[in-house]
């Protein structure tokens, strides 16, 4: 019994090695996932932020825009207005 028992004994240490190899592997592979994950995150989240300010500039650029096309309009406008009237001088008779 004594060589079975030897035999055994070497099988599961055997078996031990292998499981004690594999599971360093597995951790090592899981905190490697780990750091890819705490990584990506933050460049997943510029990433939205940097949409969102985009799409928030475009609006913002077709505003200004609106708003610069009113401004000529409005000076256009008032050259039209100050044209057509009468201009006064302050030394003037109204003659």
């Amino acid at each position: 019994m004594t060589p079975v028992r030897s035999i055994a004994k070497r099988r599961s240490r055997a078996v031990e090695r292998t499981l004690s190899l594999y599971l360093v592997r597995l951790a090592l592979i899981a905190a490697f996932l780990a750091v890819i994950l705490v990584a990506t995150l933050p460049m997943v989240r510029l990433t939205h932020i940097v949409a969102n300010l985009s799409r928030e500039n475009r609006v913002l650029q077709t505003r200004i825009f609106e708003r610069e096309q009113q401004l000529s309009q409005l000076q256009a406008e008032l050259i039209l207005l100050m044209s057509s009237r009468e201009v006064i001088g302050p030394g003037s008779d109204g003659q």
